[in-house]
């Protein structure tokens, strides 16, 4: 009996060496794409790190305006998209709103309210588009889109050339993000 039981011991170990053995290929190749993970987790916090540090820069006046939409310079940017969109005096109305820190950030996000009256598809594109290149802390967050109201002149419209499925009222809601650092010091 004694014989058979450390035949069978035997037997498990060689079978536990034939596991561990085979087993060190999947440790390996398991161990690596964990590594190429993490290195790809840590080049991706490096980037994070290094945009956050130009967002907060206040030198960094690659284009970005004071963090106030009622600022002249965001009201000439916004007239200077209109106008290259060629709707300059399609721009009725701005009402920018109150600022709300976005969650613990050190952001805030101002909501501008715009009413563009009788403007095509693509003249409200080209100006949104305008406006983000021009102002990187825009973005369009609403569109709402109608009918124009009739024009008095409406046979002047149908001479032009122009359908009146081909123009659009829009209310258009702008989100303004400004870098605005947290009071984190206690006194």
């Amino acid at each position: 009996m004694k014989h058979r039981s450390a035949a069978q011991v035997t037997l498990l170990l060689s079978l536990l060496i034939v596991a561990a053995v085979g087993g060190v290929p999947v440790a390996y190749f398991w161990l690596q794409s964990a590594a190429k993970a993490a290195t790809a987790a840590r080049l991706d916090l490096v980037s994070c790190q290094h945009d956050l540090t130009e967002m907060a820069d206040p030198t960094n006046v690659d284009g970005a305006v004071a963090a106030d939409p009622a600022d002249p310079e965001f009201n000439r940017r916004l007239r200077s998209a209109a106008t290259v969109a060629g709707i300059p005096d399609e721009v009725v109305s701005i009402e920018p709103g109150v600022p709300r820190r976005i969650g613990e950030t050190d952001f805030d996000q101002t909501l501008v309210s715009l009413r563009l009256n009788t403007v095509t598809l693509r003249q409200l594109i080209t100006f949104l588009h305008q406006l983000s290149t021009r102002d990187p802390a825009v973005r369009a967050k609403i569109l709402e889109l109608s009918p124009p109201a009739e024009p008095a002149g409406s046979a002047t419209a149908a001479v032009e050339g122009l359908s009146a499925d081909e123009n659009w009222s829009a209310d258009v809601t702008l989100a303004y993000l400004s870098f605005v650092p947290r009071d984190t010091g206690a006194k």
